[in-house]
């Protein structure tokens, strides 16, 4: 018999030993979800006609459903007081906090990847910053150019290399600009 857990569908084989039995607690080895499987036997008769066994199963559904009602204040009936009725109640109110912790705890644990995934890490903003000074500092000696070699005339032989190489650059960037729209447009 294959078993499911009603919280996170987690398949098991089971093999049952006891053949009179309606059922079996189990307990879900992924999510800690426990829960009541209830089984239908089939027996076969003298005369070859399959007979079920357990009809008592429907009758624990039927007091699941009430219990569903109940707890919705649908049904108010002396049926409250029946001790099978409170064991089945109690199973339902287990497994459905279970599911809300496992929900909420799910639900914490995506907010907390999503806030690592969010926030930038330390070096990548650092690195960053380091490349957009070092980008700004050469913008700023190509766009000052004239005036850094009135104050340091010394500079002369370090600053036209440098100009020249930008003003090539940004012709070649031209260029290829020219090249890409006639291609494409």
């Amino acid at each position: 018999m294959i078993v499911t857990c009603p919280n996170c569908f987690a398949s098991y084989n089971y093999e049952q030993k006891e053949e009179n039995s309606l059922g079996h607690e189990f307990k879900c080895g992924e999510c800690s979800q426990e829960w009541s499987q209830y089984s239908v036997h089939k027996l076969e008769g003298i005369d070859n006609r399959v007979v079920k066994t357990e009809p008592k199963v429907k009758e624990l559904a039927y007091e699941e459903y009430l219990i569903s009602l109940q707890s919705e204040n649908k049904v108010f009936s002396a049926e409250r007081d029946d001790p099978a009725l409170r064991k089945v109640s109690a199973r339902l109110h287990q497994s459905s906090e279970r599911l809300k912790e496992t929900k909420q705890a799910l639900k914490e644990k995506e907010n907390q990847i999503k806030a690592q995934n969010s926030s930038p890490n330390f070096y990548s903003v650092l690195g960053f910053s380091f490349i957009s000074l070092i980008a700004v500092s050469f913008g700023a000696l190509y766009l000052f150019s004239g005036e850094i070699e009135r104050l340091f005339p010394n500079s002369t032989y370090l600053i036209t290399p440098y100009t020249k190489w930008v003003n090539t650059l940004i012709q070649a960037v031209d260029e290829f600009k020219i090249l890409f729209v006639s291609y494409f447009f």
